[in-house]
């Protein structure tokens, strides 16, 4: 097997279709090499010389200098490292949208699959059961259920530090002081859960707080300190304006009281779970923990928003980052309207041009997706 001594750490080779392709996770470009270019990219004293692989930046690192920085970083298979940084977005890639562009990427997708659902394959099946109404779920649970929803608008309302505390602790903190086992009760840090299910009980996932509008708490980057439940504060400042671009134009955030970034730590989970699938672990835990989350701020009174399109780039510098540590979702959480489409919202539309029950219908001609620069 040829052994390539010249590439630089984020650069990956595949195969696919008799074609090597050579991508930089870091800008997403992409090559495609000749079989006289592979040639040269294994001898490294020609590498170095060749003009395109000067341009392209590819020399560089050497093999044995990559995979000990791969090691020291990076707890699973090179794959999953792969994996990461090709979903990332970076401040290259960002393309903003406004007014009808902005709705028609917005919210085109979405009649376009509801029109075609009936088109989709379904298992096969060789009988169907009529089930009882859910007729046992507690009153005020389903009460609940059927108050969460996503809002984006959102109020110049404070929310109290105690409703932060509130959800905070619910969400992230320690919940179960143990496991309530004999056999798993043995007086060791390990032995509490958070309220939502983790794997292994190692619950990787931390959370950085952007806080704008909590009373009685200065606005900044806290991180919550789940172990002692207490907030650390990070950063003075206000990152209202610079979210607009994070978010890609997705302004639904502006106004909310807090923006919460989950963020999971892959050294963690590795601990473990050391095959590649551990990786994925975080991104699984992260959805239990919005749920709840939201359904503890909806309790408090509160409305919330979540995206998981953002620069990552932006992020991971903001929240001075490891390599191994995944910005995963943002949460907006305030006091806001009670539709999912506000009052403000309907005005922008019907400015440029759609009616209400246009919009509410999701009758939207466009078939633009929500994407970013592509090179």
């Amino acid at each position: 097997m040829t052994q390539f001594k010249c590439l630089l750490n984020n650069f990956y080779i595949m195969y696919k279709d008799g074609m090597f392709i050579l991508t930089n996770t870091q800008t997403h470009e992409s090559y495609e090499l000749t079989a006289e270019k592979m040639a040269i990219l294994g001898d490294e004293n020609k590498a170095v010389l060749d003009e395109d692989f000067v341009q392209a930046g590819i020399v560089g690192m050497s093999a044995e200098a990559k995979m000990q920085e791969l090691a020291d970083d990076w707890p699973f298979p090179p794959i999953t490292r792969l994996l990461t940084e090709s979903l990332s977005i970076n401040k290259n890639e960002l393309e903003m949208f406004s007014g009808r562009q902005f709705w028609e990427n917005y919210l085109g997708v979405c009649s376009q699959i509801l029109e075609q659902e009936h088109h989709f394959v379904q298992p096969d099946f060789i009988k169907v059961i009529d089930l009882p109404d859910a007729s046992e779920i507690d009153g005020k649970f389903y009460d609940l259920l059927k108050q969460r929803r996503t809002v984006r608008e959102f109020y110049k309302q404070p929310m109290s530090l105690q409703q932060l505390a509130d959800i905070l602790f619910t969400t992230f903190g320690r919940f179960h002081e143990g496991f309530g086992d004999k056999y798993m009760d043995v007086g060791k840090t390990i032995s509490w859960r958070r309220s939502s299910p983790s794997a292994g009980g190692l619950h990787p996932i931390d959370a950085y707080i952007f806080v704008h509008n909590v009373a009685g708490l200065e606005s900044g980057l806290y991180f919550y300190d789940c172990h002692e439940h207490k907030l650390r504060m990070l950063k003075h400042g206000n990152w209202e304006k610079e979210l607009l671009e994070v978010l890609m134009g997705q302004y639904f955030y502006q106004n909310a009281a807090i923006h919460i970034i989950n963020v999971g730590n892959l050294h963690k989970v590795a601990a473990k779970y050391q095959h590649s699938r551990g990786f994925l672990f975080p991104y699984i835990e992260n959805g239990h923990l919005l749920q709840t989350a939201w359904l503890s701020a909806v309790s408090l009174g509160l409305k919330c928003w979540m995206s998981c399109a953002f620069c990552d780039e932006f992020l991971r510098a903001e929240l001075s980052l490891k390599k191994y540590m995944l910005p995963i979702s943002i949460m907006s959480i305030g006091y806001g309207c009670d539709e999912s489409l506000g009052p403000r919202i309907h005005k922008e539309l019907e400015e440029i041009g759609y009616a209400r029950d246009f919009v509410a219908n999701m009758a939207m001609a466009s078939t633009c997706k929500e994407r970013v620069k592509t090179k």
